[in-house]
């Protein structure tokens, strides 16, 4: 089996970051023993996560250390503010139900939600954000009561179903 060298690994991680678009310039790649290190300040958690996700499955790479920084620029002045927008743009989200709060890099999501897809939809909202490096997310999936009682009315049903058919069965 042919191994690739460090430098042709390299070349695969640039032409990967070429391909995807969504990682910065500023991004560096160290290649050494089949194993990647990044490198670099981004503004955005997004593109530190966008960075690993593109040289992840490239050829030869045996390893991948993100070392990149999220810096909070001076753009990054009302990140909270910017997250909650976000938030009440997105057509997934009831965003009346969630709580932002931000110290440092980190965004805090608190609330409740009814679905997976509307709990990881906030927390991408909040990750892309400017100067945000960690999503907390600690919001809590609760079904609407309709749908809960559904289920048990579902159950039930399926229960006295597979009753009748054990009695015709005797």
């Amino acid at each position: 089996m042919l191994q690739r060298t460090d430098a042709d690994i390299a070349h695969g991680a640039i032409q990967a970051f070429e391909l995807r678009g969504t990682v910065p310039y500023n991004v560096q790649i160290v290649a050494h023993n089949g194993h990647i290190t990044l490198t670099g300040k981004v503004g955005r958690l997004f593109h530190k996560t966008e960075a690993e996700k593109a040289v992840r499955h490239v050829k030869g790479v045996r390893g991948v250390f993100n070392d990149i920084e999220v810096s909070s620029g001076e753009f990054a002045r009302d990140v909270r503010h910017r997250i909650v927008e976000a938030l009440h743009r997105n057509a997934d989200v009831d965003a009346r139900h969630i709580a932002v709060s931000v110290t440092g890099g980190v965004a805090t999501l608190t609330g409740t939600v009814q679905t997976w897809v509307q709990r990881d939809s906030a927390e991408f909202a909040a990750a892309s954000a400017p100067g945000i490096s960690r999503v907390d997310n600690r919001v809590v999936i609760e079904p609407p009561a309709a749908a809960i009682d559904e289920m048990r009315r579902s159950r039930v049903l399926m229960a006295t179903r597979a009753e009748s058919l054990v009695k015709r069965q005797r």
